[in-house]
């Protein structure tokens, strides 16, 4: 339940610009952590990547069912450490409820996160624009550009071309989706743990499929008492949760689209720079694997040519179409007057390339 004083106790009546932070800052016992939380806050355990994790009521809701999982909690991990088993638990942690419109959010120090020990936030995203039929947060609903494909995983961006209102985005982000759950966590997680490394705050939305990704300015740029909200993962997603009913009366789409491009969203250059950097790894490997096995390939269809005594013209045309020519080559050896052993040998080995191929056409 909603009122004055739950939000003037809980989350602050007045705006006021949010502090610097480092995000190499280390877990301090000293401080608040959700250790000391009330017993009586804890919901259950989950378990998540084969350990177990607390589940808090958040004390301090944005909508209703928000919740709070404190990963590894007895370890004492820094928000900051979120890294490739954090992201595999937040993908866990999404698919765990049977409700389409779950989804986890983190906020990285330096991205409005309020306390320093590694937890993510469980979150419904129905109707939370007052109509019954929304199940997203907007940013899901946003024009995208494909980046990158690596093997059953997708890498889109966030379009230019769009605008917040007309199916755009507040911020540039991308998102890492697939139904390769391990694949996603590896190359999201490889992501935050660089973003962290290069001290670029950064917000996570997921869901049991995708992983959205948005690495921003630093939180003392956005305005806050002039747009008269935060700038964490629910505002940059879409969902702008106001601090009094003046602001939220006040604000417009442009106002909104203006405070976040200037305070939030990286520019485009610096947008594009950091993805490459980001990417690099995964696109040169995804790159070099593909030409490996091209390169295998047509070394095959060569030898194979040879033995059934196809012309080099002939070879370099079926190079151009290896899944079909593996089919041709087979019943070619099969019909081949050659040694029945030499058949065998080359007859065995189209299956085998064939499932490569199809590995390989699957990216």
């Amino acid at each position: 339940m909603y009122d004055d004083e739950h939000w003037k106790t809980k989350r602050g009546h007045i705006p006021r610009a949010p502090d610097p932070v480092d995000m190499a800052k280390p877990f301090d016992a000293s401080k608040f952590n959700f250790n000391k939380a009330n017993p009586r806050e804890t919901i259950m355990t989950l378990r998540l990547c084969g350990d177990e994790h607390p589940l808090l009521a958040n004390i301090s809701p944005l909508m209703v069912g928000h919740t709070v999982v404190v990963l590894w909690a007895k370890n004492d991990l820094p928000q900051g450490a979120l890294g490739v088993r954090g992201v595999m638990a937040m993908l866990e942690f999404a698919v765990a409820s049977k409700r389409a419109d779950f989804r986890v959010c983190y906020n990285s120090l330096g991205s409005f996160a309020s306390v320093n020990h590694l937890h993510v936030h469980g979150c419904y995203a129905k109707a939370l624009d007052g109509s019954a039929s929304t199940i997203r947060f907007p940013i899901e609903n946003s024009c995208t550009e494909l980046v990158l494909k690596v093997g059953q995983v997708t890498i889109r961006r966030t379009s230019s071309h769009c605008t917040f209102g007309v199916t755009g985005s507040l911020v540039h982000a991308f998102v890492i989706e697939g139904s390769d759950r391990n694949a996603v966590a590896a190359i999201a997680g490889q992501c935050v743990e660089k973003l962290s490394a290069a001290k670029v705050p950064h917000n996570l939305l997921v869901r049991s499929n995708a992983c959205f990704i948005i690495p921003r300015k630093p939180q003392q740029h956005f305005d806050v008492v002039a747009a008269g909200c935060n700038a964490a993962i629910c505002e940059l997603a879409g969902f702008l949760v106001m601090q009094s009913a003046e602001s939220y009366q006040n604000l417009t789409t442009a106002a909104a689209e203006r405070y976040f491009a200037e305070g939030a969203s990286l520019d485009p250059a610096v947008f594009n720079t950091l993805m490459q950097e980001l990417l690099e790894p995964t696109n040169n490997k995804n790159i070099s694997s593909i030409d490996e096995q091209m390169a295998q390939q047509n070394k095959l269809i060569e030898e194979l040519c040879t033995r059934v005594g196809q012309t080099e013209s002939q070879v370099a045309a079926m190079q151009s179409k290896p899944d079909a020519t593996m089919t041709e080559l087979a019943e070619g050896v099969r019909k081949s007057k050659q040694s029945s052993s030499a058949a065998r040998e080359v007859t065995c080995c189209v299956p085998m390339f064939l499932r490569s191929i199809l590995k390989l056409r699957s990216r």
